[in-house]
């Protein structure tokens, strides 16, 4: 399978994959935090251990022969490839990080949800519910966390 092609089953194990890395980041930053930083980032962990165990339930329900339909045309790679990046990059600020993370999650979540709508509607809905937590976690993160 190409870089370019998934079918709905592949991509939803792949976003599951990196729901976990991004709950795993949260949870184990290291840096100076102040107080409130840590319990936001509590929260954030919580919500995409929330949004993980969400995607693996729809992909369980999901219908068999639209989760063997090929998707094509998307290039996933470049936002997990930074995802990941960001993740291992031990030595750069959390807030940074963070801000980076649910950017290009944001980004991730908004294509993928307009590929899968007509395969599923509720994969597609998960996605840019997703997608408007991203946004405001995003929102918050740029508006001032004390690092």
């Amino acid at each position: 399978m190409s870089d370019y092609t998934y079918t709905l089953g592949s991509l939803l194990s792949t976003m599951i994959e990196i729901e976990g890395k991004v709950v795993d980041f949260y949870k184990n930053i290291n840096s100076n935090l102040d107080e409130e930083t840590k319990s936001l980032f509590y929260l954030y962990s919580e919500e995409h251990k929330g949004v993980k165990e969400k995607m693996e339930a729809v992909k369980r329900e999901t219908v068999i022969e639209f989760t063997l339909e090929a998707i094509s045309g998307l290039n996933l790679s470049i936002h997990i490839n930074k995802i990941m990046e960001t993740i291992k990059a031990d030595g750069l600020d959390g807030g940074k990080r963070a801000v980076t993370i649910e950017r290009e999650l944001s980004k991730l979540y908004l294509s993928i949800s307009e590929r899968v709508a007509h395969m599923s509607g509720e994969a597609s809905q998960l996605l840019i519910l997703a997608n408007k937590k991203a946004k405001r976690r995003l929102d918050k993160l740029e508006g001032g966390i004390h690092c």
